[in-house]
């Protein structure tokens, strides 16, 4: 038998089987919940989307929103403020 190949099967199986068992803590991590904190939040989320991208449309009326039209965006609508900093580039 081929000792390489045997190795590899046996850490094989016992990565899938370590990860098998422990993903059931790590599925309140990896899977998108709905946050039930409010704060920031102007409305309902579609409400919310809506108002993002029209931002973002009036943003990039001559061309394409910079990254720091993007992240102002997105700071007034989803944590109540205006952005600092990042001026696009």
């Amino acid at each position: 038998m081929n000792n390489p190949k045997i190795l590899f099967v046996i850490i094989a199986a016992v990565s899938a089987s370590l990860l098998a068992s422990s993903t059931v803590g790590f599925t309140n991590h990896v899977f998108a919940q709905k946050d039930n904190n409010t704060s920031g939040s102007s409305g309902s989320a579609k409400s919310d989307y809506d108002k993002f991208q029209s931002c973002l449309s009036d943003a990039a009326s001559g061309g394409s929103a910079t990254k720091g039209d993007i992240k102002e965006c997105f700071n007034n609508i989803y944590s109540g403020g205006s952005s600092s900093g990042d001026s696009g580039k």
